[in-house]
């Protein structure tokens, strides 16, 4: 498997095909080679009681509620029995799709809908009866059953053609439903909302992935389906193009949680897939801002919003690393909020999550203050030297008065008016991940101590929640 992914980096390094598609190889290897090609088992390491079970509302929360966003696979490889092994792998596999309200296979201008977005929530002490549990966007207008799912031994990659499946093939062999968990351990829930490394695991997604990196070149995305591959041992010589029509697994089908909770490795059908809660919502905003507005109605809403991510080289932000704040604002062109269309930057088709009017161009065009977040030692390790790359840690922050767009797919509804504060803190992304086997446990105490002891952070929420 650890070959497998290598091979498949360097192929798409040779036909320019971007480096996230590399890195999710090489974390694909990264993991597999130190954890088994499973991760929930690194996640889990990251809390002191992984297994603890989260059912009830918790007595801290009185008036807040927590949202936890994960995405639901609608198109994920089904390990049959022991499939998962690698010395398995030449098994064929099952393919699982999300079905409407009428039992058809989910699809937007002829291609098939491979992430939905979903959230665990826990309740806040004040909801009553309430329990926590997986939501979906609710009230919505697309009439997606997500505990209804289809599987079709005959699925075929999909390329450019007018039809969701490229055989046209709509039927399914088998129909069935199944209960989402009511109860979830913290380690599998959190590798449920964080699975990054997961695309290899779903098809479709990873299918509509390489064409965009592309840049829709049939002839590119060609090449790299008919690469051949062998492991030299037990595979024969055989095309990419295998492990993306359901003839073969790549054997890393563990990168994305279960929505079945066991102990085993299979993941058996009728039962898909969570994939990182990312990929349908970046910031996890939309869901929850139509869920307050369901429980406070008619009231303006205060929300304070965060992001992490790495600075240009003049140390400024710019579009790339305001992504994931910048798609949950409309400004009026590109994708309607709710519109399914391709993500400009993972490159697979999803509903925008725009949830808020922007009243300027850009999302940089805002004022952002900013100053350094201060340093912090720690006894025998040096935060700034161990965990930083640029001396000190800059926080970015911007205020703004704005209101909500309409959004069929989150439930989200028009004109609320809202008060935001918004975060942004240099930091690398893999901040924890990057050097989990040394000291990235210790990184992320280093920023959390950094930020808890920012003065700017304080007053500037201390002031924001006297408004």
């Amino acid at each position: 498997r650890a070959r497998l992914m290598i091979d498949m980096a360097e192929r798409a390094r040779q036909l320019g095909l971007g480096d996230h598609l590399g890195d999710t190889f090489w974390l694909n290897t990264l993991i597999g080679v130190n954890f088994g090609f499973d991760w929930i088992v690194p996640v889990s390491k990251l809390f002191l009681n992984a297994t603890l079970q989260v059912s009830t509302a918790r007595p801290v929360l009185t008036k807040p509620s927590l949202h936890i966003q994960v995405t639901y696979g609608t198109s994920m490889f089904v390990d049959p029995i022991n499939a998962s092994a690698f010395s398995n792998i030449n098994e064929p596999t099952e393919v699982n799709w999300g079905l409407s309200s009428t039992e058809g296979p989910i699809a937007f201008q002829a291609q098939p809908v491979v992430a939905f977005p979903m959230q665990w929530r826990v309740p806040s002490a004040d909801a009553k009866a309430e329990t926590a549990g997986f939501r979906i966007p609710s009230p919505k207008e697309v009439t997606f059953n997500v505990e209804s799912v289809g599987a079709n031994n005959s699925y075929q990659l999909v390329e450019l053609t007018p039809a969701p499946f490229a055989n046209g093939v709509e039927d399914f062999r088998d129909k069935q439903k199944f209960s989402l968990p009511t109860t979830i351990g913290i380690g599998h829930l959190a590798a449920a909302t964080s699975s990054v490394g997961s695309k290899p695991v779903n098809p479709s997604m990873f299918s509509q992935i390489l064409f965009n990196a592309t840049g829709g070149d049939q002839n590119k995305f060609e090449d790299f389906l008919s690469t051949t591959f062998s492991d030299g041992n037990t595979l024969p010589p055989h095309p990419y193009r295998e492990y993306f029509d359901g003839t073969r697994s790549m054997g890393v089908s563990n990168m994305a949680a279960c929505t079945k909770l066991s102990d085993d490795e299979t993941c058996p059908y009728p039962h898909t897939r969570f994939v990182d809660g990312g990929f349908s919502d970046d910031m996890a905003t939309a869901q929850t801002i139509a869920d307050l507005q369901q429980r406070y109605v008619g009231q303006p809403l205060r929300v304070i919003l965060t992001d992490q991510g790495k600075l240009t080289k003049n140390e400024t932000l710019d579009q790339e690393a305001l992504h994931d704040l910048a798609v949950s604002f409309f400004d009026g062109k590109g994708p309607a909020p709710g519109e399914f269309a391709v993500d400009p930057i993972r490159g697979f088709t999803r509903p925008s999550p725009a949830t808020f009017s922007l009243p300027v161009a850009k999302l940089e065009d805002l004022d952002f203050k900013n100053s350094s977040l201060p340093d912090v030692t720690r006894p025998g390790f040096s935060c700034r030297t161990e965990c930083t790359k640029s001396l000190p840690r800059k926080l970015f922050w911007t205020k703004l008065s704005t209101q909500t767009v309409y959004n069929p797919s989150f439930g989200v509804q028009a004109g609320t008016p809202v008060e935001l504060l918004i975060f942004f803190v240099e930091a690398d992304e893999n901040l924890v991940f990057s050097r989990f086997l040394t000291s990235g446990h210790k990184c992320a105490a280093c920023l959390a101590g950094e930020l808890s002891m920012s003065p700017d952070i304080k007053e500037q929420v201390e002031e924001f929640l006297q408004r």
